[in-house]
């Protein structure tokens, strides 16, 4: 699952073939040019969301970091991202503001608190609202135990899809895929892979193999675009004629 910020990488996403599109957090503040933390609230996430359900006919999953404060705001980012066209909607655990789950410096809210905002989203589906729920989980900078416990109580509460944040080791990932499928075993799992992050880089299909479903890449595209536009730039500033336009073909 690749995911896009913009337009044209739900374009160009849907041109490669893919069957599904993450709106992600980081992605969407690089094209304010602004870092991942929690600058961004509802109604601009769900302005982008129209914007890319409506040139494309991928489903879409789009990133709702904290819920934008409680559980009932959850709930009410929930609600918006379906009117806008949604698929799917990502809640955290991350203290708000939350940032990118690879850096470091975070922390999580109590194992209440975060049950609260998966099951805000659970109730206004039980009332009707139409929209895939993917839970995330950033505990592991508690505990491998703590995230592994908070993730079982998602998927019991309903979640589809389970997102468990930055586990740092092939092994951790093995036993995580393990343990879910024991005591979960409808929950779909989800594995967020980044350049330069904590989490391992493998083939996808050994991730298949764990027992993952979903490999999210949250960063290729954007750095891909950030190293080509770069050394066109370079190129370009120095009167590289030439050399810019083999880079643009």
């Amino acid at each position: 699952m690749p995911t896009c910020g913009d337009g044209l990488g739900a374009r160009l996403i849907e041109a490669a073939g893919f069957e599904l599109q993450f709106l992600a957090g980081f992605a969407l503040s690089a094209t304010y040019g602004l870092p991942d933390v929690e600058y961004l609230g509802c109604s601009e996430v769900a302005a982008r969301i129209q914007t890319l359900t409506a040139i494309t006919s991928l489903p879409l999953i789009a990133d709702g970091d904290t819920g934008y404060g409680n559980a009932m705001t959850g709930r009410r980012t929930a609600q918006t991202f379906a009117r806008a066209g949604a698929a799917g909607i990502m809640i955290e655990d991350q203290r708000s503001p939350k940032r990118c789950g690879h850096t470091e410096g975070r922390s999580v809210v109590a194992r209440d608190e975060a049950l609260l905002r998966v099951q805000a989203v659970i109730d206004a589906r039980r009332e009707g609202l139409d929209i895939v729920l993917v839970a995330r989980c950033d505990a592991r900078v508690i505990s491998f135990d703590e995230c592994l416990e908070r993730c079982v109580a998602f998927a019991t509460m309903g979640a589809e899809i389970i997102f468990a944040e930055a586990i740092p080791t092939v092994d951790e990932l093995r036993m995580f895929a393990e343990e879910m499928r024991r005591r979960a075993p409808s929950a779909i799992l989800m594995v967020n892979v980044l350049e330069g992050g904590k989490t391992p880089m493998l083939p996808a299909d050994e991730y298949a193999r764990m027992g993952y479903t979903i490999v999210a890449y949250p960063l290729s595209m954007l750095m891909a675009t950030i190293s080509a536009c770069k050394s066109m730039l370079v190129a370009a500033r120095h009167d590289q004629a030439t050399l810019a336009a083999d880079l643009v073909r």
